[in-house]
């Protein structure tokens, strides 16, 4: 690795041992390479845990290489405290809020991601899910309501509008 100042160049060689997976407690060699872009680049010291990507050549994994810190607590925590934090400013409408959240998370999860890998055509099948998700979410939050309904209806009319072109045909 080459330092100039504060900006770190060429590549920095780490041994690692894998915490997880089909080979877990393996050690394996990777490679962080440095591009001198503060913005992008992560230098990994001792003792912190990184996520990995390797492949596999004769059962054993090789090849790998750096993609980052591993910060899936510190983004739990936070997606905590922001739905806590909705609960305590805005109440009930937060705690409906904070479900529409969930059930768009879950419909993403375990809906469209699976349709997408069975083949279905991209471009339609996230239309109706925006369909679905807009009307769950603004039932659920405004209630079903004229109010509830002309929001519903106007997000629906912007799929076809004359400025945007029409989406759906």
């Amino acid at each position: 690795m080459r330092q100039s100042l504060i900006v770190k160049t060429e590549a920095q060689f780490l041994t690692v041992r894998l915490l997880d997976g089909p080979h877990k407690g393996q050690d394996i060699s990777i490679t962080n390479m440095l591009t001198g872009k503060m913005e992008f680049d992560e230098f990994y010291e001792v003792g912190k845990v990184v996520l990995v990507e390797y492949d596999v050549a004769d059962g054993k994994p090789r090849h790998g290489v750096a993609r980052g810190y591993h910060r899936l607590q510190m983004q739990l925590v936070l997606i905590g405290l922001f739905g806590l934090l909705l609960l305590v400013v805005a109440g009930v409408t937060g705690l409906k809020a904070v479900l529409s959240f969930v059930f768009a998370a879950m419909v993403l999860w375990k809906l469209f991601f699976p349709l997408l890998l069975r083949g279905f055509p991209p471009l339609s099948t996230g239309l109706g899910i925006v369909a679905v998700l807009t009307a769950v979410i603004t039932f659920s939050v405004g209630g079903l309501n004229r109010r509830g309904i002309a929001t519903f209806a106007g997000s629906m009319l912007e799929f076809c509008s004359p400025a945007a072109g029409c989406l759906v045909r």
